[in-house]
């Protein structure tokens, strides 16, 4: 299983992803255990992107230069769906998928398992 970083200031969203993820076998660091993510090696990213078109790249550029061996996925609430994967538009962005925020837990299950196996 992967480890996974997740990046919300969203609470309950945060608490939910890491829930799912958690029940899945995943090892997950969030918010307030960000300090020891810093020191273990980490295979997931994921990224809340509140400014999808406008400040996406900005807060993409930070997390790629801290986790540059991790698949990063972005989270929006300004997308009707998630992207299939892989996606150009991810892949411009400089992500691994670019999901629907909320998802769905089966979406981002599915996702981890892709992204395991590549």
């Amino acid at each position: 299983m992967s480890s996974v970083v997740i990046l919300d200031d969203n609470v309950p969203i945060r608490e939910l992803l890491a829930e799912w993820l958690a029940g899945d076998g995943h090892l997950v660091f969030d918010a307030p255990r960000l300090r020891a993510a810093m020191t273990s090696e980490i295979d997931v990213v994921l990224i809340d992107l509140p400014q999808l078109r406008e400040g996406a790249r900005a807060a993409i550029g930070p997390v790629r230069s801290r986790f540059a061996r991790a698949a990063l996925v972005g989270m929006s609430t300004q997308l009707g769906a998630s992207l299939p994967h892989p996606s150009a538009v991810a892949a411009d962005l400089g992500l691994q998928a670019l999901l629907a925020k909320p998802c769905e837990r089966l979406e981002l299950l599915g996702l981890m398992r892709t992204l395991e196996r590549q």
